[in-house]
């Protein structure tokens, strides 16, 4: 996960449970987003409808309805 705003970069681990961890040297796929947008994502509070575009998930293995489902609020 490559955040903006504050800048900052962290691995996050989807198993069970989910975790972050420091950023892989080799990772499945990289998210970037403003670190709003990544708030917003981890709550649970984030339609697809309001993805900036600034969003990028880059990676085959992995999509943001999935990131989506990992997340799915309160």
């Amino acid at each position: 996960v490559h955040t903006t705003a504050p800048r900052r970069a962290f691995g996050l681990d989807l198993v069970d449970p989910v975790a972050l961890t420091d950023e892989p040297a080799e990772p499945d796929a990289v998210l970037s987003a403003p670190a709003e947008w990544w708030l917003r994502l981890v709550t649970g509070r984030h339609a697809a409808a309001h993805t900036p575009a600034e969003v990028t998930l880059k990676g085959d293995t992995l999509t943001l309805d999935d990131l989506r489902r990992v997340f799915p609020g309160f």
